[in-house]
This record gives structure tokens, C-alpha cells and sequence, in this order.
């Protein structure tokens, strides 16, 4: 038996999680480069080969939730080790943007966040309704974290905002 597998059955008997590692949980790269701001529908808006790459691929992951307008995956998911629980390809919040809410607390999502970065949220806060953070890239690109949800179903929403809609 691998070393791993022996590793991940001791964790399961113990009690204790394993994370999963990204060579075992390979993410969407096209998913995480918009999320993370590295692309942008917004620059390829109008470029119709761009477009349907992003429709082909959209549609062949995930299948729309009819009751929110969000879109789940259709089959498990994650990205940066945390499973995906929605997706929203056209708006962060009340902004234009790409963003995805995980099963993470906000903390291990703002960690995962960073280190794939290589850099630190710039602007963070903290309120009654939860935490957020945010990190300017361009004047149409700032990558945003905010806390959904906390304790044992925690949900973080983060993604890429392109502006705010008026």
C-alpha cells in the first residue's frame, strides 16, 4: 500500500482531515485564472472564438441553479483544495465580475488565496456581517474575498471584480 493511501486511511480512522493536494485535485485553470483575475471575459467580450470557448467549457462543468441564478457544478468540484459550492460567472455581489463560493472558512480561503497569488490582500475589514478583503491588480481588476458563512458549513465567496454595476 503507497504511502499516501496509509497516510489518508490513519487520518480517516484518527478523526483528523487530510487536505487534499493539487496533484490530486487538479483545478479548472481556466476557472482559477478568471477567479484569481489573470483573465477576464470582460477583455475577450466581443471575441466570438473567446466566447464560445468560455460557453463551451461553462456548460460542460456546470448546469445552472434555476432558484438563484447561480450555476453548480455538475460534477464534485474544487479549486485551491475547497470544494465549490456555486458559481457566478457573470457578478461578484452587486459587481460585474467571475466569483465562486467554496466550502471554506474565510481564513483558509484568504490563506489559499495568497499563496497562489504570491501576494497579500491589500484592504481587509472586518463588520457585524463578516469579513472581506480585496487587492486592486488594474483599474478593472481587484480580486475580493468576503465571508459567507462561519462554524462547521463555513462558505467564502471570492472571485474577480471588474466594476460595479449602476
Amino acid at each position: 500500500m503507497k504511502t499516501a493511501a496509509m497516510l489518508a486511511i490513519a487520518a480517516l480512522l484518527a478523526g483528523l482531515a487530510v487536505p487534499q493536494s493539487h496533484a490530486q485535485n487538479k483545478d479548472d485553470a481556466g476557472v482559477l485564472r478568471l477567479l484569481t483575475c489573470q483573465d477576464s471575459w470582460m477583455e475577450w467580450k466581443g471575441d466570438p472564438i473567446e466566447e464560445q470557448k468560455f460557453v463551451d467549457r461553462h456548460k460542460a462543468n456546470f448546469t445552472q441553479n434555476e432558484s438563484d441564478g447561480s450555476f453548480v457544478p455538475i460534477k464534485p468540484m474544487s479549486i485551491l483544495g475547497h470544494r465549490i459550492a456555486q458559481l457566478y460567472p457573470q457578478s461578484i455581489g452587486m459587481g460585474i465580475g467571475y466569483s465562486v463560493i467554496v466550502n471554506a472558512s474565510f481564513d483558509a480561503a484568504k490563506a489559499s488565496l495568497e499563496k497562489q497569488m504570491d501576494k497579500r490582500f491589500t484592504r481587509c475589514q472586518a463588520a457585524s456581517e463578516g469579513k472581506s478583503c480585496e487587492r486592486e491588480l488594474s483599474k478593472l481588476k481587484t480580486v475580493m474575498l468576503m465571508e459567507g458563512s462561519r462554524g462547521k458549513d463555513a462558505k467564502t465567496l471570492f472571485g474577480c471584480y471588474y466594476l460595479y454595476e449602476k
